[in-house]
């Protein structure tokens, strides 16, 4: 399934919010009414800090193919290699949702991007990337400038 549209909403007291509807479908996530079988295994969303400030939010199987495409050659022996791997887990969660649906992100994960209430929730291809509001509106600014300006350099 291929992730796009925008999606303004916001984080709750705890740290929670709900995955656009859109999105609910990739990422397997269901509502209590809908939780499967006891026999079935549940796979949640993995969440880890991205780039320009935000987070991605990845389904299961992605990130693993992700992560064991990226590492599975490595012999985890040097220094660097065992640093590059616990630079992307030490700022990552599994997403476990709640009996409602929603997703709780850790305060370490959004205080790292800045998020605090008012977010975006933006599908890019194979992932969702959730940026604050404020950072979000200031990347399309930027990105509206620097359109602008190759337009006036042509």
């Amino acid at each position: 399934m291929i992730l796009v549209g925008t999606y303004r909403h916001q984080i709750d007291e705890n740290g929670r919010f709900r995955v656009p509807a859109k999105f609910k479908k990739a990422f397997d996530i269901k509502d209590k009414k809908d939780k499967k079988s006891d026999e079935e295994e549940e796979k949640f969303p993995f969440i880890m800090k991205g780039t320009n400030d935000c987070l991605f939010m990845y389904p299961a199987d992605i990130a693993e193919k992700l992560f064991f495409g990226q590492f599975s050659e490595y012999g985890f022996t040097s220094e660097e290699e065992i640093a590059k791997m616990r630079d992307y887990t030490a700022e990552s969660a599994w997403a476990e949702p709640d009996s409602q649906g929603r997703i709780l992100i850790n305060d370490d994960l959004l205080k790292s991007v800045g998020i605090e209430k008012d977010i975006v929730s933006v599908g890019v291809y194979n992932h969702v990337e959730i940026w604050s509001e404020k950072k979000w509106n200031e990347y399309l600014e930027k990105r509206k400038s620097s359109k602008n300006t190759e337009h006036s350099n042509q």
